[in-house]
């Protein structure tokens, strides 16, 4: 027997529900059951990426250096993790970089 999640998600114009925008309103909602089996997957490939960009900021020496890395996600209706980040329109997500000693 597959673990489920239950999340609530928006629902979309999107026929495979990969894309979500954070920033529309009035979106619909709907609760999607998603398989932990892909959701465990998809967020470990994601964190392994976003690791992989963020190791030099990490490495860089000196009076100041990253201690710690904040970043906002959505999950899809597919279990599908999306980083959010600055839109033109004028909305934004977050990434906070903490640095010291």
């Amino acid at each position: 027997m597959s673990d489920f999640l239950n999340f609530l998600v928006p629902v979309e114009d999107d026929p495979d529900g990969d894309t979500m925008s954070p920033f529309r309103r009035n979106r619909d909602i709907a609760l999607v059951r998603i398989p932990a089996e892909r959701l465990k997957e998809n967020l470990r490939e994601s964190v392994a990426l976003l690791r992989s960009v963020l190791a030099d900021a990490a490495a860089t020496t000196g009076p100041m250096p990253l201690r710690e890395a904040q970043i906002q996600f959505e999950i899809s209706a597919t279990g599908g993790i999306h980083f959010i980040g600055a839109t033109e329109l004028g909305a934004k997500g977050a990434i906070t970089l903490v640095f010291g000693q």
